[in-house]
C-alpha cells in the first residue's frame, strides 16, 4: 500500500505574534520557516535556531531540531494519535494497521519489530558478531563496570556519575544559573521558566513539560496499568513503583551506604540509613546518642537539649538556635516571599513548603512503601502510610 506524503505531514504551528527578522525585516508566522529564512544572512549558509544557538548546516536537521522546540514532530498518522520525526517510520507504521502482527522479523532470532530502523538497531546490538563477523567492543565504564553499545552513552555517563574524568557534557541555564546534563534536558528545563506546556491532557486538558509526563497522567482517567509484575501479577500504572516492586521479589540492591557498604533498593532508603550509620568517623550526641555527619551540626543539635538560642530576631526578640533559622523567621515580618513556583506562580516564604508544593505539579514521589511499591512526596506521608498499609506484618 501506497502512503501519499502529503497527508502525514504535520504544519509547524503558528505562532500568535509573527516573527521579525532585524536585517531584512520580513515576517514569519511560525519558528521553523523564520529558522529556515536565516540561511541568506549567514555567511558560512548554516542554518541558525533562533531558540537558542544551535546551527547546522543540513536542513533536515535543523528542521527537526526546531520542531523539538515547538513539541511537534513532522509526520503524524491519520489513524491514530502517533507521530513521527522520519517520514520511513510513519509510512511503516500506517501499513502495520492494515496487519496487526508486526512485519520485519530478525531472521537470527525470529523475533519481531513495527519499524525497519528498530529492527536494524537489534540486529546491530543484540547479534552484531554474526551480522558483521567481528567482535563486539562494548565500552565500559573503568570505575563501576557499566556497559554501554556506544562511545557517547560511556561519556554521558561518565559526565554524571565520574566528573571527576573531566568528561562534562552538562549545559548551564541562562535563567537560573543551574546546571543541566545534556542540552536536550536542558530544553525541557528551560520550559519552567518560560511556564511552556505544549502537552495537554486530553480528558482534563491539563498542561505537561513533556509527551511522556501527560500520557503517564492519562492513566488516572483511564485507569490504564501497564506495567505487570512477572513474579505476582500486580499491576503499576507508573515505572518508577513498578521496577522498585520487582526488586523486592528478586533482592536487588543497587544504591549502597559508603560508610558499610550495605545495599538499598533506592537512594531514598539508603540516605535514610545513612543517617543512622555507625562508622567511626560520625560524631554521636552524647546526650542522646544520635548519629550526626559532623561536628558543626553536632553543635546546632546540643541546642535541642542545652535550649540555646543564640540567634535572636530583631523585630520580636524571638530566639533561635541556628542563622538560617532566624533569617527564615524574619520573613514573617517583611512579608517577602523570594520562592516563586514556575508553574502556577504562587509563592512562600520557606523553603520547605515550597519543594514540596513544586513536587506536587511535578508529580515526584521519591519515598516509596517497601510493602505495596506505593510513592510519596514526603518521608512522613510515606511513615503515616505505612502505618495502615495493607501488607504490613501484624
Amino acid at each position: 500500500m501506497k502512503v501519499q506524503k502529503l497527508k502525514l505531514v504535520v504544519p509547524p504551528p503558528k505562532l500568535e505574534e509573527p516573527l521579525k527578522c532585524q536585517i531584512c525585516r520580513e515576517h514569519f508566522h511560525n519558528n521553523l520557516d523564520f529558522a529556515f529564512h536565516s540561511k541568506m544572512h549567514n555567511e558560512d549558509n548554516a542554518y541558525t535556531c533562533h531558540l537558542c544557538d544551535y546551527r547546522n548546516l543540513n536542513k533536515n536537521l535543523l528542521e527537526t531540531h526546531v520542531r523539538s522546540h515547538d513539541g511537534i514532530k513532522k509526520y503524524k498518522c491519520d489513524l491514530c494519535p502517533k507521530d513521527f520525526r522520519r517520514f520511513r517510520d510513519a509510512t511503516e507504521h500506517k501499513l502495520s494497521h492494515n496487519n496487526a502482527q508486526p512485519h520485519f522479523q530478525c531472521e537470527i532470532c525470529g523475533k519481531n519489530f513495527s519499524l525497519s530502523r528498530r529492527l536494524a538497531q537489534h540486529r546491530m546490538t543484540t547479534h552484531y558478531e554474526k551480522v558483521t563477523g567481528k567482535k563486539l567492543d562494548k565500552f565500559d565504564c573503568k570505575i563501576c563496570n557499566k556497559h554501554y553499545a556506544f562511545k557517547t552513552g560511556l561519556i554521558r555517563h561518565n559526565s554524571v556519575h565520574h566528573k571527576e574524568l573531566g568528561q562534562d557534557c552538562s549545559v548551564v541555564c541562562d535563567q537560573c544559573g543551574k546546571r543541566i546534563a545534556t542540552k536536550d534536558k536542558l530544553k525541557y528545563h528551560l520550559r519552567i521558566h518560560t511556564g511552556d506546556k505544549p502537552f495537554s491532557c486530553k480528558y482534563c486538558d491539563k498542561g505537561f513539560v513533556k509527551k511522556q509526563e501527560m500520557k503517564i497522567h492519562e492513566r488516572v482517567h483511564t485507569g490504564e496499568k501497564p506495567f505487570t509484575c512477572q513474579y505476582c501479577e500486580k499491576k503499576f500504572a507508573q515505572l518508577a513503583p513498578f521496577k522498585y516492586h520487582v526488586k523486592i521479589h528478586t533482592g536487588e540492591t543497587t544504591h549502597f551506604c559508603k560508610l558499610c557498604n550495605k545495599g538499598f533498593i533506592s537512594n531514598s532508603n539508603m540516605k535514610s540509613h545513612m543517617k543512622n550509620c555507625v562508622p567511626s568517623r560520625l560524631s554521636v550526641c552524647e546526650m542522646c546518642g544520635k548519629r550526626i555527619s559532623n561536628r558543626t551540626r553536632l553543635v546546632r543539635h546540643m541546642r535541642t537539649h542545652t535550649g540555646q538560642k543564640p540567634f535572636p530576631c530583631e523585630v520580636c526578640g524571638r530566639g533561635f538556635a541556628s542563622k538560617c533559622l532566624v533569617t527564615s523567621h524574619m520573613r514573617v515580618h517583611t512579608g517577602e516571599k523570594p520562592y516563586v513556583c514556575a508553574y502556577c506562580g504562587k509563592r512562600f516564604g520557606q523553603s520547605a513548603p515550597y519543594r514540596y508544593h513544586v513536587k506536587i505539579h511535578t508529580g515526584e514521589k521519591k519515598y516509596v512503601c517497601t510493602l505495596c511499591g506505593k510513592g510519596f512526596i514526603s518521608n512522613s506521608n510515606l511513615k503515616i502510610h505505612m502505618k495502615t498499609c495493607f501488607k504490613h506484618p501484624k
